[in-house]
């Protein structure tokens, strides 16, 4: 064991997974802050591990035009879903396209995770995984740093 006190068999065991390198984004801003959670790499790979749990009882539910957090599709997909729409659309003559845009990026740090139990355990999500992702999810601390 090292001095974090983790077993290097289960480091060794799950290094294709702890070595996947995370996709960071630059803000248009050159002095942008906002928050983040701190999440250690084990918990990133446990994070995948209960997400293969919670993907097959969520997915019914999940809106069929939800193009985020979704495997295999991205903001290319809503992209060319929502012009291929439009412009169909707009092949009628007189027709008029209206598009609203909202940023939900930091949706995550609202989620209040009471509710979310709810909606799990309605899903079929078994009340230990519900407890998991409460508890999880409640009093995560949160720093400020600048993404340049």
């Amino acid at each position: 064991m090292g001095p974090d006190g983790i077993n290097s068999r289960l480091l060794r065991d799950c290094a294709d997974q702890l070595c996947q390198s995370p996709k960071t984004s630059r803000p248009k801003e050159p002095n942008h802050f906002r928050p983040v959670a701190l999440t250690s790499h084990l918990m990133k790979a446990l994070e995948r591990i209960v997400l293969r749990h919670l993907r097959p009882l969520v997915s019914p539910n999940m809106d069929p035009l939800q193009f985020a957090y979704q495997p295999g599709i991205g903001v290319d997909d809503a992209v060319i879903y929502l012009l291929q729409r439009s412009l169909s659309h707009l092949k009628d003559a007189g027709n008029t396209v209206r598009i609203t845009f909202f940023d939900f990026s930091s949706a995550l740090c609202t989620i209040q995770p009471s509710l979310l139990r709810v909606k799990l355990e309605r899903a079929g999500a078994s009340d230990q995984l519900a407890a998991w992702v409460t508890n999880y999810l409640t009093n995560r601390p949160q720093d400020k740093y600048q993404f340049t």
